[in-house]
């Protein structure tokens, strides 16, 4: 199976499917060195219909960026930004192909499904997503009794210290320069990416949780 990964940054998403066993061909507007998938460089719609000629792909997955709904934007400004969503359904539904749309809760989505960290015990992280997509799955039930604990970082001590509780605070990833990098790597499962890669990526075990319930679904 072939998965064309739309706006794929460093490939946080890209990487799940390719755990699942799928073949990745991620795009993006910026260069994407640390993408450790097959990577074309250029506007994500443009390059992606020319790819989509080949025939090749079987699954498209697009996270357009987000800006217009995320709630790190401040609500005066939001509305400067592009509606991307609309654009992202309307390409993936013209195409045919099974798709997936990934983006902030907010966004809007249609019938979507969210997944949180605390659904997979692997992760540190919470990062919930909403996906939209053109097949059924079911997501994993929250287990936040099953979360390990949290450390607060010490500034000072450069290192953590005080478990803190995990259902209120969102650690150790969140853009923070407070927590060093190997930390929020460890915490999403992306030990190639860069600071800013882990800021803007999901983790690859939400993708590869969607891309084996499409094979499911797909081949039973």
């Amino acid at each position: 199976m072939h998965v064309l990964d739309l706006c794929c940054g460093e490939g946080g998403a890209g990487e799940g499917y390719a755990r699942a066993g799928f073949d990745v061909t991620g795009v993006d507007t910026y260069p994407m060195p640390r993408n450790p998938h097959r990577f074309v460089q250029g506007d994500a719609f443009e390059i992606g219909a020319r790819l989509l000629t080949t025939g090749q792909f079987d699954l498209i997955h697009i996270s357009p960026p987000c800006p217009r709904y995320s709630r790190v934007t401040p609500p005066r400004i939001r509305h400067t930004h592009v509606d991307l969503i609309t654009r992202a359904r309307k390409f993936c539904t013209s195409s045919g192909l099974p798709y997936v749309i990934e983006n902030v809760p907010g966004a809007p989505l249609l019938n979507p499904q969210t997944l949180c960290g605390c659904m997979f015990p692997e992760l540190n992280v919470y990062r919930p997503r909403l996906f939209e997509t053109s097949f059924a799955w079911t997501p994993p039930r929250h287990k936040l009794h099953d979360r390990p604990v949290h450390y607060q970082y010490d500034k000072r001590k450069g290192s953590y210290g005080v478990p803190f509780n995990p259902v209120i605070h969102v650690a150790p990833v969140h853009g923070s320069n407070n927590v060093p990098v190997r930390y929020q790597r460890a915490a999403m499962g992306t030990p190639w990416m860069s600071r800013q890669g882990v800021v803007q990526a999901i983790p690859p075990a939400f993708t590869e949780y969607i891309a084996h319930q499409f094979l499911v679904e797909r081949l039973g």
